[in-house]
């Protein structure tokens, strides 16, 4: 069965999509992992990371995205629905611009869709319109259709997830009925932060909101009588992106802000055994490369070399802790 991560952070441009995209190449390209992303967020960038808007466009014309597995749902009146995710997975896709080749064969992508923040509010409005009733039959409705929404993902996924090694959810930056989904699909959650006070403080609301969403699931079964509790995923790494690297040699010594924010989070119980020791650094090259739909994690060449490795060590680091 896959290990099934969501990576999330509620502040945008940490470099989530990035971490996400680089990670899964490096599992595929390095260890033959069979790794299935999915893109929850509207914004689409985990899609656009490794095809191009075109390539997009017409893929999901004839195949659907994940759009497509809400959309099913809504049409069917918030009842359970049986959709085949097979139809909308983008299986062998990757081809490298340069080579010409599929270098990541064992890497599957559900896409995006840009419309799927209209689909995140038709949702909200449905549960809303029934768990607002005043009618306890009606808000009992409302409770089964709260609980059965955040569980369209995981219960989609029950058909496929035994055909790959892992599967990585990109989460939007907020905690709406999309993270949602994602994060009751998954086993873990890892949270990729930019190493100053702004981000880290985030860390401690971002596990509140998750717990809160835990707590509100757990009432919905009880409401409803079903006696299986429900624990939420675990979280299971905290992991600077976007970190600016100093070089200044002896004897000179440099303690940059981000070493002080280090240094706090290594020190602190709650966060020490879950904060990765590698990173990911600000780096031209990894933008060039997304640019070119090409992740540095695959990249040869003496000018990615620097990059290549911290996305090698990071791997690495990655298996040992989840």
């Amino acid at each position: 069965m896959a290990k099934k991560i969501a990576f999330i952070n509620f502040k945008g441009g940490v470099g989530k999509t990035t971490l996400t995209a680089e990670l899964a190449s490096r599992l595929v390209y390095e260890y033959n992992k069979k790794v299935l992303l999915i893109d929850t967020d509207p914004q689409t960038n985990l899609t656009f990371y490794f095809i191009e808007y075109k390539d997009w466009e017409n893929y999901v014309k004839l195949n659907g995205s994940l759009k497509n597995l809400f959309e099913s749902y809504i049409q069917g009146g918030l009842t359970p629905q049986i959709f085949d995710l097979n139809k909308v997975i983008m299986k062998d896709f990757y081809i490298n611009d340069k080579t010409k080749k599929h270098t990541l064969q064992n890497l599957s992508l559900i896409p995006a869709h840009l419309e799927m923040m209209k689909i995140e509010a038709d949702l909200a409005y449905e549960i809303g319109r029934r768990v607002g009733d005043i009618s306890q039959n009606e808000k009992l409705k409302g409770l089964k259709r709260y609980h059965e929404t955040l569980h369209i993902l995981k219960n989609a996924l029950l058909s496929i997830e035994n055909d790959y090694d892992f599967i990585f959810f990109d989460c939007p930056p907020s905690i709406g009925l999309l993270t949602q989904n994602a994060l009751v699909a998954s086993d873990k959650y890892i949270v990729p932060v930019i190493p100053d006070y702004l981000s880290t403080v985030g860390l401690q609301f971002l596990k509140r909101q998750i717990n809160e969403m835990v707590d509100r699931i757990n009432k919905a079964k009880e409401f409803i009588g079903d006696n299986n509790f429900y624990n939420g995923p675990k979280r299971s790494g905290i992991i600077f992106t976007r970190v600016r690297v100093w070089s200044w040699g002896p004897p000179l010594e440099l303690v940059s802000p981000q070493d002080i924010i280090f240094n706090r989070l290594k020190n602190d119980k709650e966060f020490s055994n879950i904060l990765f020791k590698n990173f990911m650094s600000e780096s031209a090259r990894v933008q060039e490369s997304a640019e070119d739909k090409i992740p540095v994690a695959i990249r040869t060449g003496k000018k990615y070399e620097e990059s290549r490795e911290q996305i090698k060590e990071l791997t690495k680091e990655f298996l040992l802790k989840v």
